[in-house]
């Protein structure tokens, strides 16, 4: 059974962030090159997010994988906005769970490709047997699904609606730069402008609710997964357990800014498949 091996991801991880430190000018000018289409990235933010993987502890133990049979799928496809902190948390989950990953990021193409490529020359000097491509057309993806086992995909989940209809393997939706907002009164007006600001500097997305009528809104976020992210503002106690008990999400918020300590997730067991022996 496969089992990780923490010293050499950290020795990755510490070759990575050196390898940033020699390659800043390059990296920078990665990040000028695609501000001309994408959004800001920022070199110090990048090391910073590397080194809090440092003295990471992996949601499942050696010991959990064995106990559990578990292994991963293979060959994973993520499918983002181009976010230089999923690109990290993906390369960072697929050496803890056995899979090979193939990025697709929607833009920052050109700083996601130096990322990559610092990695992969880590993981050979430590000969850390993992593969990471990074793809820039989704549509290699549909005509080369065979390839993979198993896609996650990020942000808005309309667009993730119209990938399942064109990718015929297991989709995985991970909400992260989409969330749903009801409000119900003007009082909230100074934290929803306050939302739309933050939306719009790291491209998030917003749907808004403000219907009176709360089943409409309960079917319209429920309608495509339960994997919503919803932000509730409203005064009213009753409306707002009535939200709580019926909406499909797994993280809901009452009266307060979704975006306070806002990061993404990738969730290990969601790379992971158990096999039942018997």
């Amino acid at each position: 059974m496969y089992t990780y091996d923490l010293d050499k991801i950290k020795n990755v991880l510490l070759g990575v962030i050196k390898g940033i430190e020699q390659n800043k000018w390059t990296l920078n000018k990665a990040i000028e090159e695609d501000k001309k289409i994408g959004y800001t990235e920022d070199l110090d933010k990048i090391k910073e997010s590397i080194n809090s993987y440092l003295n990471y502890n992996p949601q499942l133990t050696i010991q959990d994988i064995k106990n559990q049979s578990m292994d991963g799928y293979g060959n994973i496809a993520i499918i983002y906005d181009g976010s230089v902190e999923i690109t990290i948390e993906s390369i960072i989950k697929v050496l803890y769970t056995h899979n090979n990953i193939t990025l697709v990021p929607n833009l920052n193409l050109s700083i996601n490709n130096c990322i990559v490529e610092i990695i992969t020359q880590e993981l050979k000097k430590n000969k850390y047997n993992t593969n990471i491509e990074i793809c820039d057309d989704i549509n290699k993806i549909y005509s080369n699904q065979n390839m993979f086992d198993i896609a996650i995909f990020v942000g808005d989940k309309y667009e993730y609606k119209k990938f399942k209809t064109r990718f015929y393997k297991d989709v995985v939706y991970n909400p992260y730069g989409y969330i749903s907002v009801y409000a119900d009164s003007s009082d909230f007006k100074n934290i929803l402008v306050q939302l739309d600001k933050i939306a719009y500097i790291n491209n998030f997305g917003i749907e808004y609710y403000n219907e009176t009528n709360l089943e409409e809104v309960i079917s319209k976020i429920n309608e495509i997964t339960f994997r919503n992210t919803v932000a509730i503002f409203t005064k009213d106690s009753k409306k707002a357990t009535e939200l709580i008990y019926k909406l499909k999400a797994d993280k809901i918020f009452i009266n307060k800014n979704p975006f306070e300590e806002y990061k993404f997730e990738l969730n290990e067991e969601d790379l992971l498949m158990k096999k039942i022996i018997k």
